[in-house]
């Protein structure tokens, strides 16, 4: 709830459509398969259990007062499979540098926020039936 609250980028008052924002080729968001690859439309029907979304922090909303709002970018990933997968992060254009915020499979997730970096296309492992969220670092 914190990392909700805190971030503007996870609490969108706009529906996202996956198109470019604010003049970059940078959509609001990407979706993403456990190889590093954008997903196709064929992919959906997978059905393996694994899906990652990035989602763009560089805003098209204002707030009440008309200021733009700016989030984090974030790169969360769902692992509802009964077997651990390892997941290749995003090439360089989506991130150059993530930090793990939230990783539900380890049981004090305050102790290690922040502590595991991992660079563009590198590789992150999720056990069975968890959710990890990465930040820019």
């Amino acid at each position: 709830l914190t990392l909700r609250r805190s971030n503007p980028a996870l609490s969108r008052r706009r529906f996202l459509t996956g198109r470019p924002v604010n003049g970059s080729d940078l959509p609001d968001i990407g979706w993403f398969r456990p190889d590093g690859a954008q997903m196709s439309d064929g992919d959906w029907n997978a059905g393996n259990g694994h899906v990652a979304f990035w989602l763009n922090g560089d805003l098209e909303e204002t707030g009440k007062r008309g200021r733009r709002i700016k989030g984090e970018t974030v790169f969360i990933v769902f692992n509802s499979a009964p077997d651990p997968v390892d997941w290749v992060l995003p090439e360089h254009r989506w991130g150059s540098r993530w930090c793990v915020l939230i990783d539900t499979a380890v049981p004090d997730a305050q102790a290690t926020h922040g502590t595991v970096t991992v660079a563009a296309s590198g590789t992150i492992s999720l056990l069975a039936h968890s959710v990890v969220i990465l930040g820019l670092a």
